[in-house]
């Protein structure tokens, strides 16, 4: 960089990354802009299409009151009928560690449709000629089903299985405990039919050490996942049992496949899972790199997932795609837990094959669901451990009340050779307003302890309107753009330095685009 003083301007050109090492040893190019490629911590964010940090929406309750004495709520599903007079009726679907399942008409109450189902079993959905299919995996409860007016197993004596899916209008069902790698289908447009003229089988390579663990329907293909061993994906390609385009099993590749059914999930135009070990794939990515490195869309964090989360407990995670802001939330257990205490966001629109990613440590969420909320808004609904079920996306900043905690810490930054030393004169950061509250600001010189760099605000206007968040919340003067400058009086020498910035307010956002920095290179000061 010059010999004398240069405002450079860090702009966001990637998401968390763990595999990336600390330092970034670019220059500033024209006009003093250095585009960091990565992030070390990104917590409790999600991206603007320039790349910049925002704080993650807050949650509400969907029911006032707890189900089950603060049960965990197991498993969620949007079941849209269209019936026969025009109009689609929407009910919600949740059931509990109380092993009961429920319904809700939109009404926020829950009302019980079954009991005594196997308190710790995960279950899978689908809707199929107007109804709504239920499975779980405990081996027991058999295959259920509901039509908004009678709730029954399910009718045409299906096989005990823990896997649902609707494709080439046939019901498809496995996971039955004592043939794990059989895969059965219902007579044609009939998913209460499992014995008559047109319905079947298929074997997806018997004893083999594996079982059907995932079933999704895609461009034509039913996909089917095996796992958790030796791992496999495989294709059912056709259209009916027998004649010219008869279903016909085609394997996809070998060494790979996903946990369960609830870890697979569509993305643009994909589909994305993730694998028994924790690594994030898509078909797209395999079908053009097989299982090299290169197929992994969580490279960026691979370590992470690798060594700070509970494998053996994936299986009671979940995926859920929220195209509306192009991200990916899952719900995982850290290392040594059993709950999912974090979520991971992945964010694909900048590139599908190499996403950005966040980690949000505020939220542990049992069960999600991407579902229609009033006025047709599309939003993930979570299930908690603690009897509620969560409107998430919401603008309070807040989770069940407590703050939101945003995060970021960028790499160092040598602005050229390590040898060389500088100095921090002064700090920018531009940010859309959003209250007139501080801004957490520090910046660390090599191994030095964390310097806090006060005087930084939001600037935002905003006025109060009785003690609702129209002074400190999403009011306050969003939808400007405002750089927000502060001299440094200790900046001090560095030959690395690192920036990080934090909101922990509640009712408050974050929103930052850049992060400026006037460095003097060899030590000088401007007075010099």
């Amino acid at each position: 960089m010059p010999s004398r003083a240069t405002f450079v301007i860090h702009t966001f050109n990637g998401g968390w990354a763990t595999d990336f090492g600390q330092t970034f040893y670019g220059t500033p190019g024209d006009g003093g802009l250095i585009q960091m490629p990565f992030l070390v911590d990104a917590k409790n964010v999600y991206y603007q299409l320039d790349g910049g940090p925002v704080k993650a929406g807050g949650t509400a309750k969907l029911n006032s009151a707890t189900l089950d004495s603060g049960g965990t709520i197991t498993s969620l599903y949007d079941y849209f009928r269209s019936g026969t007079g025009g109009a689609t009726t929407q009910k919600r679907i949740c059931t509990t560690s109380a092993g009961k399942l429920y319904k809700e008409d939109l009404d926020g109450v829950w009302d019980v449709l079954k009991t005594g189902l196997t308190a710790t079993a995960v279950y899978t959905y689908a809707t199929f000629d107007d109804i709504l299919l239920i499975a779980n995996d405990s081996g027991v409860d058999v295959p259920m089903s509901w039509d908004q007016t009678t709730f029954q197993n399910l009718a045409g004596t299906p096989p005990t299985g823990s896997l649902v899916c609707a494709h080439r209008n046939y019901a498809w069902l496995a996971g039955v405990p004592t043939l794990p790698s059989r895969l059965y289908y219902s007579v044609s447009s009939d998913p209460e039919d499992w014995t008559g003229v047109g319905s079947g089988s298929i074997d997806i390579d018997p004893d083999d050490g594996d079982r059907i663990v995932g079933l999704i329907s895609h461009k034509n293909d039913l996909w089917v996942f095996k796992g958790p061993n030796r791992c496999s994906i495989h294709r059912i390609t056709g259209s009916a049992p027998t004649g010219a385009d008869a279903f016909a099993r085609l394997p996809f590749i070998y060494g790979l496949g996903a946990v369960h059914q609830n870890m697979i999930f569509r993305f643009g135009d994909d589909i994305g899972f993730m694998s028994p070990w924790g690594t994030v794939h898509s078909l797209g990515a395999v079908n053009a790199y097989g299982d090299y490195n290169q197929s992994f869309l969580s490279v960026p964090i691979d370590t992470y997932v690798r060594t700070y989360l509970n494998l053996s407990r994936l299986k009671f995670g979940w995926a859920v795609n929220d195209p509306t802001h192009g991200y990916v939330l899952f719900g995982v257990p850290g290392i040594n837990q059993s709950n999912n205490n974090q979520v991971l966001m992945m964010d694909y629109r900048f590139n599908p094959l190499q996403p950005r990613w966040a980690l949000w440590d505020s939220f542990s969420w049992a069960s999600a669901v991407f579902a229609t909320d009033a006025h047709s808004r599309k939003r993930i609904f979570a299930g908690g451990y603690t009897g509620y079920v969560w409107k998430t996306d919401q603008d309070t900043r807040t989770n069940d009340g407590t703050a939101i905690n945003e995060i970021v810490n960028t790499p160092y930054f040598t602005y050229g050779s390590e040898f060389k030393t500088k100095t921090l004169n002064a700090v920018s950061l531009g940010v859309v307003p959003y209250s007139t509250s501080a801004i957490t600001f520090r910046h660390r010189r090599d191994g030095n302890p964390q310097q806090t760099d006060t005087g930084l605000t939001q600037g935002g206007g905003g006025g109060v309107f009785d003690t609702d968040l129209f002074d400190t919340g999403v009011f306050g003067g969003g939808g400007r753009f405002i750089p927000r400058f502060l001299e440094l009086a200790e900046g001090g020498e560095f030959r690395s330095v690192q920036y990080t910035f934090e909101d922990t307010t509640n009712n408050s956002n974050l929103e930052v685009h850049n992060i400026g920095a006037l460095v003097v290179a060899g030590g000088d000061s401007l007075e010099n």
